[in-house]
């Protein structure tokens, strides 16, 4: 018939947002899906792959073909309202990657999470990763602790004779 017309809405599967870092024994992934349902994961020792939903429907998937090989039998997984987590141990400890992925492109949707990421010249003292909203010593406008700020200067006393 004239003027009606039938709208197709195909679904799209949308690839989320991964940030990741690494130490020299494992490596963080995080992916960005808010309030995500039917999650499927497969971990490999090549590969992460990830398909799942958010609560509005959206379908999400991603597929990490890693840069070398992890041992799947220590990874780790943990899932909030507002993101998945991953804690994959390398295979072979020691080097730093070059890359998460095997592929050498620059994907628009992966990035380094700063906030977790340790350079390899860095000291390992230890395995957790700073929380940077509570570095001590800091808090309360940048100034180190005894330091105070420099008050109103009211009078500059001593500074006679300028």
């Amino acid at each position: 018939p004239i003027g009606a017309c039938s709208i197709s809405i195909m679904a799209t599967v949308k690839t989320p947002g991964v940030l990741w870092a690494q130490r020299e024994d494992r490596l963080f992934i995080t992916i960005d899906v808010k309030n995500s349902v039917d999650n499927k994961f497969d971990i490999s020792e090549e590969a992460l792959k990830y398909s799942g939903k958010n609560k509005e429907g959206q379908s999400f998937a991603v597929d990490l073909e890693f840069h070398a090989p992890i041992k799947t039998e220590d990874s780790e997984k943990l899932i909030n309202d507002s993101r998945l987590f991953f804690t994959l141990i390398k295979k072979e400890e020691g080097d730093y990657w070059p890359r998460l992925l095997k592929d050498k492109r620059k994907m628009h949707w992966l990035k380094i999470d700063f906030n977790k990421w340790k350079d390899e010249d860095e000291e390992e003292d230890d395995a957790t990763v700073p929380d940077m909203g509570s570095m001590e010593g800091f808090g309360g406008g940048g100034m180190p602790p005894g330091m105070g700020g420099m008050g109103g200067m009211g009078g500059m006393g001593g500074m006679g004779g300028m």
